[in-house]
């Protein structure tokens, strides 16, 4: 895959300077789309189960679901958790089952609303740039690479902050 074809497929590109974290991130999301895929019989749990196995301290999945039933429900989300970005549960741990549709990132966007369209848009996946508040209080860019998994109801995203 060419650094430049990591980079764009919404309006929200990454900076080139990031082209091998992009192209990290957009692969490390279409092995959880190719195993999903590939694997119709096991339960949402199940899949879980099996890309946690996958995750590392710094590259972990998020997944929200898309259905009419838990659209902007949070699904899953790696170990890490919310880091910081006044923590929508307050307790550091992702708030896995919460509806995060009106949960809105520090430029003001609903974060999630736009991930949706980004599922949805003709090509199905895009990034996401938004600011993100660390543990130190620091303000930092996150890019957020998502992609529709329209078989299973949901939408596969993982990202990476650029460490200022």
């Amino acid at each position: 895959m060419s650094n430049s074809n990591c980079l764009v497929c919404t309006k929200y590109p990454v900076p080139k300077i990031y082209s091998k974290c992009a192209c990290n991130t957009k692969e490390f999301v279409n092995q959880a789309l190719e195993f999903i895929k590939n694997n119709p019989q096991l339960t949402d749990e199940e899949i879980f189960a099996k890309l946690a196995q996958y995750e590392t301290a710094n590259q972990y999945y998020i997944i929200y679901g898309t259905a009419p039933s838990n659209k902007g429900v949070l699904l899953y989300h790696g170990s890490d958790g919310f880091v910081s970005q006044s923590d929508p549960c307050g307790t550091g741990k992702p708030p896995v089952g919460d509806n995060l549709w009106n949960y809105k990132s520090l430029n003001g966007l609903y974060a999630v609303r736009v991930f949706y369209k980004i599922a949805n848009n003709a090509k199905g996946c895009g990034w996401f740039s938004y600011h993100w508040t660390s543990p130190q209080g620091k303000l930092s860019p996150k890019y957020v690479y998502i992609q529709n998994a329209s078989e299973r109801g949901f939408l596969v995203s993982s990202g990476f902050i650029v460490k200022c």
